[in-house]
């Protein structure tokens, strides 16, 4: 005996809602993850750790960026300078640099896992705003990058002394008539622009 047209009504709403259900509840099983990741985050944003920490790891990035983005620039005169480049620390300048960004890896890893306090903590000793007994507790706790501390003063330091030796050497090639080849900014024009900027932070 086949179904009559309630019977047949009622089966097709009792499919629909199971079918549904199932899919409700694949939905929520494959995006539980991204749903617990958000409403971590979410937590977090309201925090006033997750907030602080934020702001310091971005204080360090923008910090290492500025420094990067000038090395960057002034690296295409490193073999027209080499000596100029080299007795100014210019290698140190590029392994602190090197070790900086796995410091903000690490950072970014922190803020992941919520670890607002040690990203607080290793910001504040990179970016030499940590009281002093502060400073020390970090440098233990963060013994692979405690020799970093002062690297933005280092940083600048070598950059200046590039500047100020390789203007002097640039001069001397224009009055001796040695023309670099390639393509690119006049090096004189660009270490005025670089002391400026140094001058400037």
């Amino acid at each position: 005996m086949g179904l009559g047209p309630q019977e047949y009504s009622e089966l097709l709403m009792v499919c629909v809602t199971l079918i549904g259900l199932l899919l409700t509840v694949g939905v929520v099983v494959s995006f539980r993850h991204t749903l617990r990741s958000f409403m971590r985050w979410m937590v977090g944003s309201l925090s006033p750790d997750a907030k602080t920490a934020r702001d310091a790891v971005a204080d360090l990035s923008k910090a290492i960026g500025s420094v990067r983005q000038h090395a960057q620039g002034l690296e295409r005169y490193a073999g027209d300078y080499l000596s100029v480049f080299e007795e100014a620390g210019w290698s140190r300048l590029l392994s602190e640099l090197e070790a900086l960004e796995q410091a903000e890896k690490l950072l970014h890893k922190m803020i992941d896992a919520e670890q607002y306090d040690d990203a607080i903590g290793l910001s504040g000793m990179l970016l030499d705003q940590l009281p002093e007994d502060l400073t020390e507790y970090a440098a233990k706790k963060f013994g692979d990058f405690a020799p970093l501390r002062g690297w933005n003063e280092r940083s600048r330091a070598v950059l200046i002394a590039i500047v100020d030796h390789a203007k002097i050497a640039a001069k001397a090639n224009r009055e001796l008539g040695i023309r670099r080849v390639g393509q690119r900014k006049p090096t004189l024009e660009t270490l005025a622009e670089l002391r400026k900027w140094l001058r400037g932070h």
